[in-house]
């Protein structure tokens, strides 16, 4: 990997893991953040090995540092799967971002009954999960659709990562 791409790589792990600890809001399932909003942005124009190797170690990262170490190997499996639907789905951005977070809201529902050992916190790990998806999703769809600033970065990282 050439140094300006493993820079570009460290960049982005740091800017998803500080959008991630930064704004949120704990839960006692984990925390409502923005940072799937950034992932599933990333995913539409990165490569998908990048994207996967970027958006599940911030998320990671950001799991073991607020303390959620249970949600660690979840996150970065989860994560990889939402970066897979959205790079490979063909459907437009706002529906691509919303199978991809129902997908992941699931996930971490299965995750959540794993972890804890009962189905019943299924339906509560669902409904904190489901505030952040429709919240991401919605910001995805607006970065890509109406931030020109934005677009600028995207289309500078889309030909660094060429």
């Amino acid at each position: 990997m050439k140094s300006k791409k493993l820079v570009l790589h460290a960049l982005l792990i740091a800017i998803i893991y500080v959008v991630i600890v930064a704004i949120c809001v704990p839960t006692s399932f984990g925390y409502i953040n923005f940072g799937d909003a950034l992932m599933m942005v990333l995913a539409t124009i990165l490569p998908l090995k990048s994207a996967i190797l970027i958006c599940g170690i911030s998320a990671g990262l950001a799991d073991i540092t607020m303390g959620y170490y249970q949600y660690f190997i979840f996150s970065i499996f989860i994560k990889s799967v939402l970066v897979i639907i959205v790079s490979r789905c063909k459907l437009n951005y706002f529906l691509r971002f919303s199978i991809a977070s129902f997908v992941s809201v699931i996930l971490y529902g299965i995750a959540d009954c794993l972890i804890f050992s009962s189905l019943g916190y299924f339906g509560a790990s669902i409904g904190f999960n489901l505030i952040q998806a429709v919240v991401c999703v919605l910001a995805a769809s607006f970065i890509l659709k109406y931030n020109s600033t934005f677009k600028h970065v995207l289309n500078y990282l889309e030909k660094e990562f060429k």
